[in-house]
C-alpha cells in the first residue's frame, strides 16, 4: 500500500519522545525498521536524538503506519500501558514522590508540558469529584483514538503503580471518539469507561484527593520541582502564539473570533491585541494556519468526501471553502490527497 504524500505548511514540531519509544517498543515485538520507517527514512536519526523534534504531520505518518502494520485499533491503549510501567522517567518519579494523590495531579498539570506538548492538561473540581482533562496541542485527526488511548492508559497505570489506596481512586474514564473494535472492558477493570464523551480524561472521587502515596519523598520531590521549574522558565515566552493556536483549538469552532479566544484564554481583548502586536502576527494569521491544519488534515483522511471536509471546516458552500482553501495554502484540494 503506497504511503500518503506528506504536507508541512504550517506544521509546528513537537518532541518525539512518544514516537521513539513506539518505535523501540514495536521492533522488541519483532517489528522491522523497514515496515516501520515506510516512506520516513528521515525518522531513523531523528529518533535516536533525545532532544529531537519533528513536524507533527511526520508523527502522525508513523503512528496511522504503525496501526496499520500491527492491525490493532487498541494499539494507543498497549503503549500507554508500556509506558506507564517502564518509560515515563522524571514525570513518573515526581508522580511517585507526591505525598498525595491531589499534589501528584498539580504536578501532572503544571508540568507535564515538558514530558510532552502535544497535551495539556487540566484538573479542576467539581462537587464530590476532580477531572483531569486532557486537551490536544494540536489537531490529533485521525490518531486521536490512539493518542488519548495512550495518555489515558499511561497515567492510570502510572498512577495504579503508586500503590496503596489509589488503586481505587478512579471513578470513571472518557474519549470523545467512539467505542474501538477491538475495545474490552477488562482493559480498565472496575472503572466505568464512557465513549463519545464530552471530553477526555480521568474523573477521580474527591475522597481520594488526599489518600497518601506510600511512596512518598519530599526531598526528591523539592529536587524535581526545582528542576521543573527551571526547565518551564527556560520555555521562550511560554510560546504565547502557540497557547492562542490551542486555545482556538479547544474552542473547536474555526470562525472563533478574536474576543471568543481572549474569554477563553481569561484574558482582555486589549490585552490579547498587545501580546500579538508584540509577537509581530495578527489573530488572523494565527486562525488562518489552524485552518489550514484542520484542513489538511482531513484531506488527508481518505475516507472522507470533500464536502464532509467543507463541513466539517463550517462551511455550507464548497465553492466558498475551496476559495478560502487557496487563498490560506495557493494549493488546491487535488495537491493535498
Amino acid at each position: 500500500m503506497p504511503g500518503r504524500q506528506l504536507h508541512y505548511f504550517n506544521d509546528l514540531e513537537f518532541p518525539t519522545t512518544h514516537i521513539a519509544i513506539l518505535y523501540r517498543w514495536l521492533l522488541q515485538q519483532g517489528y522491522h525498521q523497514q515496515e516501520l520507517l515506510r516512506d520516513l527514512p528521515q525518522l531513523r536519526d531523528i529518533i535516536n536524538d533525545a532532544d529531537g523534534k519533528l513536524a507533527f504531520s511526520v508523527q502522525k505518518q508513523f503512528m496511522v503506519n504503525a496501526i496499520e502494520l500491527t492491525g490493532n485499533d487498541m494499539l494507543g491503549y498497549e503503549l500507554g500501558r508500556y509506558i506507564g510501567e517502564h518509560s515515563f522517567g522524571l514525570m513518573g518519579y515526581a508522580v511517585k514522590c507526591s505525598p498525595t494523590l491531589d499534589k501528584a495531579l498539580d504536578t501532572l498539570s503544571r508540568y507535564f508540558s515538558l514530558r510532552n506538548s502535544l497535551f495539556e492538561l487540566n484538573k479542576c473540581l467539581k462537587k464530590n469529584e476532580c477531572i483531569l482533562k486532557v486537551e490536544q496541542g494540536a489537531e490529533f485527526g485521525e490518531v486521536g483514538p490512539f493518542l488519548f488511548l495512550m495518555f489515558i492508559s499511561a497515567n492510570i497505570t502510572l498512577i495504579k503503580g503508586t500503590g496503596g489506596y489509589l488503586t481505587s481512586a478512579v471513578k470513571s474514564i472518557h474519549f470523545s471518539f467512539p467505542r474501538p473494535k477491538s475495545w474490552s472492558r477488562a482493559l480498565f477493570p472496575n472503572i466505568r469507561v464512557c465513549f463519545a464523551a464530552r471530553f477526555n480524561g480521568i474523573v477521580f472521587y474527591e475522597q481520594a484527593l488526599h489518600n497518601p502515596i506510600v511512596s512518598n519523598d519530599p526531598v526528591s520531590l523539592q529536587n524535581l520541582t526545582e528542576y521543573f521549574d527551571l526547565k518551564l522558565s527556560a520555555k521562550p515566552g511560554c510560546d504565547f502564539i502557540g497557547r492562542v493556536r490551542k486555545a482556538i483549538i479547544q474552542q473547536g469552532n474555526m470562525s472563533a473570533s478574536q474576543n471568543d479566544i481572549a474569554a477563553l484564554m481569561g484574558l482582555s481583548p486589549r490585552t490579547l491585541r498587545r501580546k500579538l502586536q508584540e509577537s509581530d502576527i495578527t489573530y488572523k494569521e494565527i486562525l488562518n494556519e489552524v485552518r489550514t491544519d484542520k484542513a489538511i488534515s482531513l484531506l488527508q483522511n481518505d475516507k472522507l468526501r470533500i464536502y464532509q471536509v467543507s463541513e466539517q471546516m463550517g462551511y455550507t458552500n464548497l465553492s466558498n471553502f475551496r476559495r478560502a482553501f487557496k487563498m490560506w495554502t495557493g494549493k488546491t484540494f487535488k495537491d493535498f490527497r
